[in-house]
């Protein structure tokens, strides 16, 4: 199978991280290969699969109608050209790659035509190829209602129904998810799979001491209050096992300056990134983490004992999804909306108390690559 991936690119490193483990799974054949086609600027901190190549388009911003728009978080990009001009550049070069691949299987990320439809030209000239298959992926979980019903709108639907063959939902979505229910609305089948990552590790990272604390940020852009929280509560009370931090490639180096002025005398190692979170994992006595979806996909598949300590704003995807997984007795959750560190303090305690539970099965990637196979298999699809 020979595949093109378009990644949709936010602050973090989910997104990237997702279809970085769909790719490795769909080029997992001697002779399959992937092209991962992203703006992500967390790319030289992500592992790629063998078999598979990254091509970096020109990053993207948030654009008015995003959420990200009313922070001052901003991904790094270089090009200080006009937002229209690099659309276009983005355009050309995802239409390229589908032209240069020539792919049996597409299969884009979160927003069906793209950063202010820039894949529309790429999606045409697939669907022109009748044995291509076009498929659309999203998360578990995601904003509130109201947002997700201003962007999946039926316009933005009946467009992308003209391109799609199937949509997967990357782990059980709610029952009244909006999202769902407007591509069902479409007529595009929907197939739940599991969650999608990185598999478990063997053996623990090598450079550490198993039986640690690992505090995590995910990309770190936002990460920050978590981690410093965490220290904080430390300090008040120290606890009976070393941490270890990880910031994250995306946060601002004045943080890091920050954390590590923080640490200073605590029984902390501070680490700016690491590309092996499921090494980390693997010798963590216990974790606290942020609730993307990459990050958590790896903690449930570790089966350690985690804290979860979402954001809630400008999106709501992080709190949703943690909450779902606090209500089902998966993790313990500490609202962000209410963070200290006493209150971090007191869920220390409560965390290394816990006991490992059942490591949760990384089922999704294979599922999409038997359920493209089967559709490719099928002629009577388009």
């Amino acid at each position: 199978m020979r595949a093109v991936l378009f990644c949709n690119e936010m602050l973090g490193l989910g997104h990237l991280g997702v279809s970085l483990a769909i790719a490795g799974e769909l080029a997992s054949g001697p002779d399959d290969s992937a092209l991962v086609v992203t703006g992500s600027p967390a790319f030289e901190s992500m592992r790629v699969p063998s078999g598979v190549e990254l091509l970096k388009i020109p990053t993207a911003s948030p654009g008015a109608d995003s959420a990200w728009s009313t922070t001052g978080l901003r991904p790094p990009g270089d090009l200080t050209q006009d937002p229209a001009e690099i659309t276009r550049q983005r355009a050309d070069a995802c239409r390229a790659a589908i032209e240069r691949v020539d792919p049996d299987a597409v299969v884009v990320d979160y927003r069906p035509l793209g950063r202010d439809h820039d894949i529309v030209p790429a999606l045409k000239l697939a669907r022109e190829r009748a044995s291509c298959r076009i498929a659309l992926g999203i998360w578990d979980s995601d904003d509130t209602p109201e947002a997700l019903r201003a962007y999946w709108t039926p316009e933005l639907m009946e467009r992308a129904a003209e391109f799609f063959d199937m949509a997967f939902v990357y782990g059980p979505p709610a029952a009244d998810d909006v999202r769902v229910a407007a591509i069902r609305e479409a007529g595009i089948p929907v197939h739940e799979t599991g969650f999608v990552s990185d598999p478990p590790a063997g053996s623990p990272a090598p450079d550490l001491e198993p039986g640690y604390l690992l505090v995590t940020a995910g990309g770190g852009v936002d990460g920050f209050a978590t981690l410093d929280t965490v220290l904080s509560a430390i300090r008040l009370r120290a606890i009976a096992i070393p941490a270890v931090l990880v910031a994250g490639p995306l946060m601002p180096p004045e943080h890091v300056a920050d954390l590590r002025a923080a640490a200073a005398g605590l029984d902390v190692t501070l680490f700016e990134s690491r590309s092996d979170l499921p090494e980390l994992l693997a010798g963590a006595r216990a974790v606290v983490s942020m609730t993307g979806y990459s990050t958590t996909a790896q903690v449930l598949a570790s089966g350690v004992p985690s804290l979860m300590v979402p954001r809630a704003v400008p999106r709501e995807e992080q709190l949703n999804r943690a909450k779902r997984l606090a209500a089902d007795g998966r993790v313990a959750m500490l609202d962000p909306r209410g963070l200290s560190p006493d209150a971090m303090r007191d869920a220390l305690d409560q965390l290394l108390a816990r006991s490992p539970r059942g490591a949760q099965a990384l089922t999704g990637a294979s599922d999409v690559r038997d359920l493209l196979v089967a559709a490719l298999d099928d002629q009577s699809v388009r």
